[in-house]
């Protein structure tokens, strides 16, 4: 496994000196910023790929929070922990005792707790109790079965779909783009009150700033009543002539039974979306992430449904004209048969996606 050493230098040289030997002797390959060229300061998109590319992310949590980027007006370390969330990689959080961190560092620990969903998180006292504390952690991780389970659904729960709630505003006729909704209905969590409702807009919008979802130059407006929270970002970008728009993320929403809500527009050209299994899982996968991301969730088992909807005009490639349901705009709709367990928010993001987008392709073409 390839394994990211996560944390600024200052206060923590010797950690950092130590950790490497350690990984290597478990069987592993450390990666660290130290290993992107030889400047002084790599670039935040070389580390931020070294962490795409491994299989566990390290974070060591110091006294000294770190020089803050202009491009996310965070330090390198908060970037690579929010990419090591966007792509559910295994998360060891360690952090050192005995230490006043920086009021920034204090904001960064308190969030990092927050939003710990999947993350393994233990304090250490000392050098040798850290190389103790990572290697039981990692073999622990060696040795686990997956976290993923699946389990039994014997009454679907009651979803409410995108179109029960919201009056479309989209292109001609009261029409909308082709997007994919993801719903998540906790098994066993709490609802919320009225009162969390109304407090959760700031907290739903500033999650959604610091994990890429919502650009900080954009603004949004939440819709809030006693039995929601609905926060839709606009489009950022439309198709031209040889320039396909991408995948965007629209919006999500919170209601009080505890259903968390996610839409994604499809890529698409001006005579349409595209879509195969690839594009839906990957979409699928960021869905999942980000609902877990967001902290709303509660309880340990879910139930997932998904809906293909607005403008049923699509093509299966983009180099295909053929199409789907051209002139039908009814939305296909794939309804839970079984529960899943918390990881799917995680590490099981994309095993789940890949199912439910062979579901939606399967729908497709009936």
């Amino acid at each position: 496994m390839r394994v990211f050493v996560s944390s600024v230098k200052r206060g923590l040289e010797d950690e950092r000196r130590a950790l490497p030997g350690l990984i290597r002797a478990l069987g592993h390959v450390p990666v660290m910023f130290e290993d992107f060229g030889a400047q002084v300061d790599p670039s935040r998109e070389a580390c931020l790929d070294g962490v795409a590319g491994s299989d566990v992310y390290l974070l060591l949590l110091g006294p000294h929070y770190g020089y803050r980027f202009p491009e996310t007006d965070q330090s390198a370390t908060h970037d690579e922990l929010v990419e090591a969330r966007r792509k559910g990689i295994d998360t060891f959080v360690f952090r050192k005792d005995g230490v006043e961190p920086d009021p920034d560092q204090a904001a960064l620990i308190s969030q990092v707790g927050d939003y710990a969903r999947g993350a393994f998180w233990v304090d250490y006292t000392d050098v040798p109790d850290l190389l103790t504390q990572v290697t039981s952690a990692i073999r622990r991780l060696e040795n686990a079965p997956s976290p993923l389970t699946y389990g039994p659904l014997d009454t679907p729960p009651v979803v409410v779909w995108k179109n029960e709630w919201d009056q479309p505003s989209g292109w001609g006729h009261g029409h909308e783009h082709t997007y994919i909704e993801l719903h998540i209905a906790p098994l066993d969590g709490k609802p919320w009150s009225t009162r969390q409702i109304h407090r959760l807009p700031d907290a739903l919008i500033g999650t959604l700033r610091t994990f890429g979802a919502v650009s900080m130059a954009v603004g949004v407006e939440p819709d809030v009543t006693d039995e929601h929270v609905t926060i839709t970002v606009p489009e950022r970008e439309q198709p031209s002539h040889g320039h396909d728009a991408p995948a965007q993320f629209r919006g999500v929403r919170v209601a009080r039974t505890g259903q968390v809500s996610v839409w994604t527009t499809l890529p698409r050209a001006q005579v349409g979306a595209h879509v195969n299994n690839d594009i839906l899982t990957s979409i699928v996968t960021d869905q999942l992430r980000l609902a877990g991301a967001l902290n709303v969730l509660t309880g340990d088992r879910f139930a997932i449904s998904i809906g293909l909807a607005g403008s049923m005009m699509m093509s299966v490639s983009s180099s295909s004209a053929t199409s789907f349901g051209f002139g039908d705009n009814r939305p296909i709709r794939i309804t839970p048969d079984e529960s899943v367990s918390s990881a799917v928010f995680t590490v099981g993001a994309a095993e789940i996606a890949s199912s439910l987008a062979n579901r939606l392709i399967t729908g497709l073409g009936r």
